[in-house]
């Protein structure tokens, strides 16, 4: 009895001993808690790894953000110098024809400035012959006029009846007036002839006058049109450095945000792989705890060991447990049509990848996108490429990306339920037009999505 009395006593103790707390290294839990604890360690640990990830992911995407801002800077640059660059060839082209039209005239100048001058030495030279014929039937004028003038009409009729016969007379009479009718009318020819030569003469040398100063006018806008091609040319090259410089620094840009996106991608399976992480440390700290706890219950209940090995335990390891597939929803409220599979495809533009890790599915701009699976959202933000998107974790390694939004509904580290709106589609990123692009990861790799969603 006294023993009874005895093993009650030490029950009871043991019992307010365990409720205090202060027995627990007797039955073992202060190793429970221990693991408990350090789970918890753990925990807080890697969330604070996560945490340093999203922080690296979220200072990536300012940089890109960043690089897309200044690559839009520079291209709006080029684009404009472009147009002036396109400005001056279109001045200059204009310019070149209006010279061209001018070295036209200058040519033509100079033919007729040589065949006036050509002209007016050739009617030199016919007023010239002509005075001399004049001067020449001037003086035979003069000494017939002479003749008569000092042998007085004897001289004349002298010629005339000098005749032996009256056809003679006549003959005579005849000639005597013909040679002073030809004297004359040679005179007046020779002399209209000089006038008419130097009529053209004066017409000539007026046009040799015209020509001359036309010519001059005529180099000077010649002159005045080379130097402003001369301008024009070196503002021609000097916009040409200038695009071939912002060119250059466009493709530095696009060099540094191809490794922005390389560095992203390598955050994100950083990110993947420290959830996975996390995850798979939460599953064994709650199985270690639930198999200590089921124990030390055993234990202070001072339970049969045949009884405790034959009660039922809950299994919290689902580590292994596949996603099913029909776990999964169409992540837009509309259907839209797929106009870019999973898979080898050829690129539609520069930038985007021809081995495509998901799905285009084309929507207006706006429609509403919505979680396919519930889960926790790892990354919401921006990427030159993806544009705005979204990643969501489902566990056991499983995510979903939804990316070209046009604006975000969520933010990292939120938790989303299956069908909620979680962004708006848009045409942002790389993009040849408005659509969702939807991928999914699991395994390690992206997956064909169209093995986890259907319309």
């Amino acid at each position: 009895m006294k023993k009874r009395w005895i093993a009650i006593g030490i029950w009871s103790i043991g019992a307010i001993l365990i409720g205090t707390g202060q027995l627990n290294g007797c039955l073992g839990l202060n190793e429970d808690r221990g693991m408990i604890s350090y789970a918890a360690g753990q925990s807080a640990g890697q969330s604070q790894a996560s945490k340093t990830i999203q922080n690296k992911i979220e200072k990536s995407n300012k940089t890109t953000r960043s690089l897309e801002e200044e690559k839009k800077t520079l291209k709006k640059e080029v684009a404009s110098l472009e147009s002036k660059k396109n400005d001056v060839v279109s001045y200059i082209q204009s310019l070149d024809q209006k010279l061209a039209d001018l070295s036209t005239k200058v040519e033509q100048n100079e033919t007729n400035l040589k065949k006036t001058k050509k002209e007016i030495r050739i009617l030199k030279k016919e007023k010239k012959a002509a005075e001399s014929k004049k001067e020449i039937q001037y003086d035979s004028m003069l000494e017939r006029i002479k003749y008569v003038y000092e042998n007085g009409d004897q001289g004349y009729w002298e010629v005339l009846l000098g005749a032996d016969s009256l056809s003679e007379f006549l003959n005579r009479a005849e000639y005597v007036s013909k040679v002073s009718s030809y004297d004359r009318n040679l005179l007046k020819e020779y002399q209209k002839t000089c006038d008419t030569i130097t009529t053209a003469q004066n017409r000539l040398e007026i046009d040799l006058a015209d020509l001359t100063t036309l010519r001059k006018s005529l180099k000077l806008k010649k002159d005045s049109m080379n130097t402003i091609m001369d301008k024009k040319t070196d503002e021609l090259q000097k916009y040409q450095v200038s695009i071939d410089q912002k060119s250059s620094s466009v493709k530095n840009t696009d060099n540094l945000l191809a490794k922005q996106e390389a560095q992203l991608e390598a955050l994100m399976a950083a990110q993947r792989k420290q959830s996975e992480k996390e995850e798979s440390a939460r599953k064994t700290a709650e199985k270690k705890a639930a198999q200590k706890s089921t124990s030390n219950a055993a234990k202070a209940t001072k339970a049969p060991k045949t009884a405790a090995a034959k009660a039922p335990r809950t299994n919290t390891d689902n580590s292994t447990t596949k996603v099913s597939v029909s776990g999964f929803r169409w992540p837009l409220t509309v259907s839209g049509r797929i106009t870019s599979y999973f898979g080898y495809r050829t690129s539609p533009t520069a930038g985007a990848s021809s081995n495509h890790k998901g799905i285009d599915i084309s929507v207006p701009v706006g429609s509403t996108v919505v979680a396919a699976k519930a889960g926790t959202v790892v990354t919401a933000a921006y990427s030159a490429s993806a544009g705005n998107y979204i990643a969501i974790s489902h566990g056991d390694g499983v995510y979903t990306y939804y990316m070209h939004c046009s604006s975000l509904a969520v933010s990292s580290g939120a938790k989303v339920s299956q069908g909620q709106k979680i962004a708006l589609s848009g045409n942002t990123g790389v993009s040849t037009g408005p659509h969702l692009h939807f991928a999914v990861y699991a395994g390690g790799t992206y997956v064909n999505p169209l093995s986890y969603v259907s319309q």
